[in-house]
């Protein structure tokens, strides 16, 4: 299932090049433009379902001859838990694909199954500014305020007051996307070492309802409000904080009622032991992908079709022993992204890139913005201008990434207006 920027085509054929061909389902979330169509169109079959009917959908589909569908963005999400359905593939049921992609959804799935969340609210993006101090009555601040749906810490907020989430609200009001917001306690973080995030993701696979989990993805600390920056591994936590992630992130994946497919769960680590962020039904981002390959021997993308696979054996048997994955040599694998500053309109200028190239330990440089781009802080991650993947020998050292990549790109920006957080 294709969104722009979710998946690479190349990298995906060759991916999965020995074991599937690939069948390309554009749905009406693809938004893919003709030269993507014409690239996907040399790499095999298409099948476009953007603006088709549920009848003409089942015909196309099943013409296709589909074994497994799987798709890499929550946006394709309820359109693969449609055609699986319908196909009788292995798939999450569309309620399960609600609670997955719907953050309301499954805070209320999450607290029915005993798990501890945060006091939340729904915000409709309609709502009556008079009628918002009621509404938010018995939440205790700070709170984060975010869209029902989105990710990559796309236009989440800080509110320290009704005020502010009053403030929050207008500004997101006049912006581009007409979603509802949920507005959360939010939870406290524990110690941790400088340039080091709080938090951190818990990479699994779901077999007919049992979890398989890889192990913990720890994180670099958020860019303000609240931007994720990048992703490392191994995890710097104790063995029982990193146990307990996992514990509660499966029990979070029963809860949801989770059948098949990746899941992506993000967890705070508060003083109280970890609390579920959100459940996502896919593979990770922010370069989970990229680090995680390589220590599993194989492209996460390949795990993720085999899981869908009917004729494939359990993951088990093809994959080693996922749940126990081998992290013992030193140091730490990174993709770190450089995220422009709030009051950033667009890139001004670009320094040399090379100088990230001879920094110690640095392996790739993508630069994923040019000079006169726009850019917006609100579209989280995804604002990202330079990508840079690499090994850092020791927790000092990766901690200071962040400030060292900001130094040494030397990116300029054109500066505007920050709106309210």
């Amino acid at each position: 299932m294709v969104v722009p920027e979710s998946v690479d085509p190349l990298g995906l054929r060759s991916a999965l090049s020995e074991l599937c061909e690939l069948v390309w389902v554009l749905c009406d979330a693809s938004e893919a433009g003709d030269e993507l169509v014409r690239l996907l169109r040399r790499l095999g079959e298409v099948v476009d379902l953007r603006g088709v009917k549920r009848d003409e959908l089942e015909r196309r589909v099943r013409a296709a001859a589909i074994s497994g569908v799987v798709g890499f963005a929550d946006e394709a999400l309820v359109t693969v838990s449609e055609i699986g359905t319908r196909l009788g593939l292995r798939c999450n049921p569309p309620e399960v694909t609600r609670r997955l992609t719907d953050k309301l959804e499954q805070r209320r799935a999450l607290l029915a199954a005993g798990l501890p969340v945060p006091g939340f609210r729904a915000l409709g993006r309609e709502v009556s500014i008079p009628d918002l101090p009621s509404l938010l009555r018995g939440l205790t601040f700070p709170v984060v305020v975010k869209p029902l749906h989105g990710t990559g810490s796309l236009d989440v907020s800080r509110a320290d007051s009704p005020e502010e989430v009053e403030a929050v609200l207008h500004a997101y009001r006049s912006g581009p996307r007409h979603d509802d917001l949920l507005v959360e306690e939010m939870i406290p973080g524990m110690a941790v070492p400088p340039g080091i995030g709080d938090y951190l993701s818990v990479e699994s696979f779901v077999e007919d309802g049992r979890p398989v989990s890889l192990g913990a993805t720890a994180r670099f600390a958020l860019s303000s409000p609240f931007r994720e920056v990048g992703s490392f591994v191994p995890a710097p936590f104790a063995a029982e904080v990193l146990e307990s992630a996992v514990e509660m992130t499966e029990s979070a994946l029963v809860g949801l009622g989770v059948r098949w497919g990746a899941a992506h769960t993000e967890l705070k680590l508060s003083p109280e032991g970890p609390r579920i962020i959100e459940v996502n039904g896919r593979l990770g981002g922010i370069g989970v992908p990229e680090i995680w390959s390589p220590e599993i021997g194989r492209p996460l993308a390949e795990v993720a079709a085999r899981n869908l696979l009917a004729e494939q054996p359990p993951l088990s048997e093809t994959c080693g022993d996922l749940e126990s994955v081998p992290m013992d040599r030193p140091g730490f694998t990174y993709s770190l992204g450089l995220l422009p500053p709030l009051d950033a309109v667009a890139v001004g200028s670009i320094g040399d890139l090379a100088r990230l190239r001879e920094l110690p330990g640095v392996g790739d440089v993508v630069l994923n913005r040019s000079v006169g781009d726009r850019v917006d802080w609100r579209e989280g991650y995804q604002s990202r201008v330079v990508v840079v993947r690499g090994h850092a020998e020791n927790l000092e050292r990766l901690g200071a990434l962040p400030a060292l990549v900001e130094e040494v790109a030397g990116v300029g920006y054109l500066r505007g207006t920050v709106r309210a957080q």
